[in-house]
């Protein structure tokens, strides 16, 4: 190791740490300088112009900093060497030549690793992209409801209603229907069933029996002995959820499958209609005609 000048080696050493920190410190000190402009500064409004550029100012700032004391800490250290022996120059400059090998290789292991973490990040914003795509074109292709048509004559007969269906999925549905009285928050009659549809319309039927449509409305009263008059419309709602297959659910983004277990998906679709309902509690004792 004679011909090595020793401390030109650890001079060089100084300059490859120099470099290797300086990025990584930087960075680091650009993102402080980032979260404190955005937590005592500029929060979430408008940057000024300068604002990025000061804080890129400030990571070279830090990372020159960082190289230029780490080559003179290597200039300091080589300099030690100029008046020793040859065997303690010779162990030394194996020293320096290692810790400039030791920086390569943490270079390159930091960028290895930067090049790893950012393929995760763009593998993440892939799946989501395609999550969202997903989720999009499946939205676009539920059954939605088209129209909802009500048939009640009132004076004791029964009803129905016909809820009418369209979309190009093919698949489970879950129906979900009330009545529901404006003067009241419960439902007067709730209803449930599960639709296999394939594309196109569709259409189902509900039934609205006249007495338990009465026995609802009694169930909301404070007194059910109470002398009533009824005279309002009634509201039917229905919601139309899709069941998704295990493909259609994987292909899903994990918010948008939380959402449906608790009800709130765009993927739902609610309807309603109103109908006219007349008739009269004296004592609890039904009459659909005044006495």
């Amino acid at each position: 190791m004679a011909f090595m000048n020793v401390k030109r080696l650890f001079v060089a050493a100084g300059i490859a740490w120099g470099i290797v920190l300086g990025i990584a410190g930087g960075i680091y000190a650009g993102g402080i300088a980032a979260g404190f402009a955005w937590l005592f500064l500029f929060g979430d409004d408008r940057w000024p112009g300068w604002g990025e550029a000061a804080i890129l100012g400030v990571a070279v700032a830090a990372g020159l900093a960082i190289l230029a004391g780490c080559t003179a800490l290597g200039w300091a250290v080589g300099r030690g060497y100029e008046s020793a022996g040859a065997s303690r120059r010779a162990r030394g400059g194996w020293i320096a030549a290692g810790l400039v090998l030791l920086a390569v290789v943490a270079g390159v292991g930091g960028v290895w690793s930067e090049a790893r973490q950012q393929d995760g990040i763009d593998r993440q914003r892939q799946e989501q992209a395609d999550e969202a795509e997903n989720l999009a074109e499946l939205q676009a292709a539920t059954h939605r409801f088209t129209g909802i048509d009500i048939d009640w004559q009132g004076s004791g007969a029964d009803g129905s209603a016909v809820l009418h269906i369209d979309g190009a999925r093919e698949g489970a549905y879950r129906l979900e229907w009330q009545i529901r009285a404006q003067v009241a928050q419960n439902p007067l009659m709730t209803g449930e069933e599960r639709l296999d549809l394939v594309p196109g319309p569709a259409s189902t039927g509900i039934s609205i029996p006249a007495e338990a449509l009465v026995d609802g409305y009694r169930g909301i009263l404070n007194h059910r002995n109470a002398n009533v008059m009824v005279d309002e419309p009634f509201t039917l709602e229905a919601r139309l959820t899709p069941i998704p297959s295990a493909a259609e659910e994987a292909a899903l983004p994990l918010a948008e499958r939380h959402n449906l277990e608790q009800g709130w998906s765009k993927l739902a679709d609610e309807a309603k209609a109103e109908f006219p309902v007349r008739f009269f509690l004296y004592g609890g004792e039904l009459s659909w005609q005044a006495r």
